[in-house]
């Protein structure tokens, strides 16, 4: 019996010496550190072509530094404009984009976005006046070619294309835009787009209001100017009630879901939270006062 006993008690130290031996030994799974990468790209201004070649990111997602080469350039022989985006990987065209109705010359835009998880996404953006763009897109590669992930021409209503990626933190992009109401004038609003479940999704389309050019900041209380109906949530049909004219509120949120409807999230100082109407400029015949005292609309 008691060799029984001292085999047993063998087995069991043989068996918690094997696992920790497997603990030790085995390569320990490391991620990546998440970061944003900047690419600067040269002047567009009074070029035909322009071609940029960079080293040293991994913009495959293999943890190995690749070679990106980037042209852009013109098809119609005028210079002011550019309508053709090729990107090159390790001497391979990987993608290409061109287009007969939109064109940019104000600017081109390119940002790394590298996840925590080590997939790396390009950010692509070819500026037009006002600082909107002709091509606002999210890429990522897959299988020897260029994806895109995002169309944010498309994807955020109508605004999410004046934007760009600000941050990358863990396993989520943060994109940071503006957007335009009589209601409210400009306001800087933030997302994000978390990478779950295999994909990169946006989080919500309810953006949260950040500083715009050093003015409208959501930490502070403004003034209505007038009796403003509210809603309980950003899809309620019926007004509960109203802002009367003259309370402090506070801009937290902007929710859209077509070019002509707009809600903008307010908190007033009493700590009332409701969601009002802020018509978008593009709807014809739009106040284009705004219901806030200090903010102004140029639309």
């Amino acid at each position: 019996m008691r060799d029984r006993e001292d085999r047993s008690g063998k087995l069991i130290i043989c068996f918690i010496t094997a696992v920790l031996m497997f603990m030790i030994l085995s390569p320990a799974k490391t991620e990546a550190a998440a970061k944003l990468t900047n690419m600067p790209f040269p002047s567009l201004y009074q070029k035909s072509i322009v071609r940029q070649s960079y080293s040293g990111i991994d913009i495959t997602g293999d943890r190995k530094a690749d070679r990106v080469t980037v042209i852009v350039s013109n098809t119609n022989g005028d210079s002011s404009f550019m309508n053709k985006i090729r990107i090159g990987v390790n001497g391979k065209e990987v993608w290409t984009w061109a287009s007969s109705r939109y064109s940019f010359g104000e600017g081109f835009t390119l940002k790394l976005c590298t996840l925590q998880n080590g997939k790396p996404y390009l950010f692509v953006k070819g500026e037009d006046v006002n600082l909107s763009a002709a091509v606002c897109l999210l890429l990522r590669y897959i299988n020897g070619r260029m994806k895109v992930i995002y169309n944010f021409r498309s994807g955020i209503v109508d605004y999410g294309y004046h934007g760009a990626p600000s941050a990358v933190s863990g396993n989520t992009i943060i994109y940071d835009t503006y957007c335009d109401t009589p209601a409210t004038g400009t306001l800087g609003v933030r997302f994000r787009f978390d990478y779950k479940n295999g994909a990169l999704k946006l989080r919500s389309r309810i953006g949260n209001v950040i500083p715009f050019f050093g003015t409208k900041y959501p930490s502070r209380y403004y003034t209505l100017i007038k009796d403003v109906k509210y809603y309980k949530s950003q899809t309620s049909k019926k007004a509960v009630g109203q802002f009367r004219r003259g309370t402090k509120v506070r801009v937290l949120k902007v929710y859209k879901t077509s070019q002509k409807s707009a809600r903008i999230k307010l908190l007033s100082k009493s700590g009332r939270i409701r969601w009002v109407n802020g018509a978008n400029y593009f709807q014809q015949g739009a106040t284009k006062r705004p219901i806030i005292k200090e903010f102004s609309y140029g639309g």
